[in-house]
């Protein structure tokens, strides 16, 4: 296969499929329809690597050869996952991935580039029912020719309402073993609030939580921001693993009434699990490419 790239590339990816002998002729005046994820079940992929495009330009000849079976299957196991379903909790487990390439970007699993199919998950996603701890993901790029060198990687999350928080995610990559089950644990527990409570006030000049659920993670440090309502930064702090619970700033010697008095704020608490121990912290850890796994949830509350 003979490609023309006409953006900003260095991977590219085809998906094959055969043809659905059983869509409806379209007239020939009539608009071509748009494909959907519906009736396109790819069987094989091509990958390319190292086509410098830069942006604006076009390349063309980009030889493709659609050659990798989309045949492996990964069986993933959790252990110990969030508690789903309850107040201020996650209400779903979802899981994405594909095969990492390194610093050459990432195959992402699934059929990508079409219209999404409503009601169904989105491209490359799995949904692990409410109470199930077990799935196989099928129909994956096996490790073979272009990708050979490659490994999988996933994100495996309990995500609130439509991916928003409470939510807890674990980070899982260098996997090139799909004889065995693979078993996704050491999550993260969701940040529960306790001082304040949600809607609440608190007991003084402070926040509290504690990690929510049965997990195994633990986390290397916390970070900790406050929003007024129209979501102007107020305070921000980063703590270590075992503290959950900070005093804030007294400035009242400065006649200043801090943080605002019965005024409703947005508290954001981040729990990560990081690369290292919380004494070799440095700035780089804010970024996830340094996270293990991350949990991070978000309450309405105000002060005395």
């Amino acid at each position: 296969m003979r490609l023309v790239v006409a953006a900003a590339a260095t991977l590219l990816v085809v998906l094959l499929s055969q043809v659905d002998a059983g869509t409806p002729d379209v007239d020939a005046g009539a608009p071509e329809p748009e494909m959907t994820i519906e009736g396109f079940e790819p069987f094989a992929a091509g990958v390319a690597r190292g086509v410098l495009v830069g942006p604006g330009e076009t390349r063309e000849g980009v030889d493709l050869i659609v050659n990798i079976p989309l045949d492996a299957a990964l069986r993933v196991n959790l252990d110990h996952p969030p508690p789903l379903g309850g107040p201020n909790q996650p209400q779903q487990v979802r899981l994405r991935g594909g095969v990492d390439l390194g610093g050459e970007g990432v195959v992402h699993f699934g059929r990508h580039g079409l219209l999404p199919d409503p009601g169904r998950p989105l491209a490359g996603e799995t949904v692990f029912p409410v109470g199930v701890t077990t799935s196989t993901i099928v129909d994956l790029p096996a490790l073979a020719r272009a990708v050979g060198d490659g490994s999988y990687a996933m994100q495996v999350g309990a995500y609130g309402p439509f991916g928003s928080a409470p939510f807890s995610v674990r980070m899982v990559k260098g996997l090139h073993d799909t004889g065995a089950p693979i078993t996704v644990g050491d999550f993260v527990g969701v940040p529960r609030a306790v001082d304040p409570a949600p809607n609440g006030i608190a007991s003084g000049r402070r926040v509290r939580f504690i990690p929510d659920g049965d997990v195994t993670g633990q986390a290397t440090f916390h970070i900790h921001m406050l929003y007024d309502q129209q979501g102007n930064p107020v305070w921000r702090g980063i703590t270590c693993d075992t503290m959950t619970s900070v005093e804030l700033p007294d400035l009242s010697i400065v006649n200043h009434d801090y943080p605002p008095h019965n005024q409703p704020m947005t508290w954001v608490a981040w729990s990560i699990d990081a690369f290292g121990q919380y004494r070799d912290f440095n700035y780089r850890w804010l970024g996830i490419a340094y996270w293990n796994a991350y949990a991070s949830n978000s309450f309405t509350v105000r002060f005395p």
